[in-house]
């Protein structure tokens, strides 16, 4: 159990987020009595913005012809477990390198989607997926209830 400082603290910087963490690190925000937006399933929020970006490629194969300019589709970011976390490649310790490494991996995956809805919103045939702004990413929660 945690001091009630450090609960009120993990109460406080995880309130209303989308949290990436360990079993651990989940059991920890659940004891301090955390209410969190949700856990990301790392894995299933990589296959959602592949099926997405792919759902997209099949309308752009449906539609296209001599004149169109295919897509140019970003590389997604490689999905991780913390059994093999990605590290930033300087860091004091390897708890902050693995929480560096990441933020960097988030940071990846949104400017990914990014590259997907500009290509989406590029392509007029493409607009009526989704609207004429930018979605946000699509994010998947974890099943947390075996944990």
């Amino acid at each position: 159990m945690l001091p009630n400082a450090d609960s009120e603290k993990i109460v406080l910087l995880t309130r209303n987020r989308i949290l990436i963490s360990t079993d651990r690190g989940d059991k920890v925000v659940r004891d301090a009595g955390a209410v969190t937006t949700a856990t990301l399933d790392v894995v299933a929020t990589v296959a959602a913005v592949a099926a997405e970006r792919d759902m997209l490629q099949a309308e752009f194969e449906k539609k296209k012809s001599k004149t169109m300019i295919a897509p140019d589709w970003p590389e997604l970011p490689e999905p991780f477990t913390f059994e093999n976390p990605p590290t930033a490649a300087r860091a004091d310790s390897e708890i902050i390198a693995v929480a560096f490494g990441v933020a960097e991996w988030v940071h990846e995956l949104a400017k990914t989607w990014a590259k997907i809805e500009k290509q989406r919103l590029a392509r007029t045939f493409l607009v009526e997926f989704g609207g004429r702004s930018p979605r946000p990413c699509p994010i998947v929660a974890a099943d947390l209830t075996t944990a």
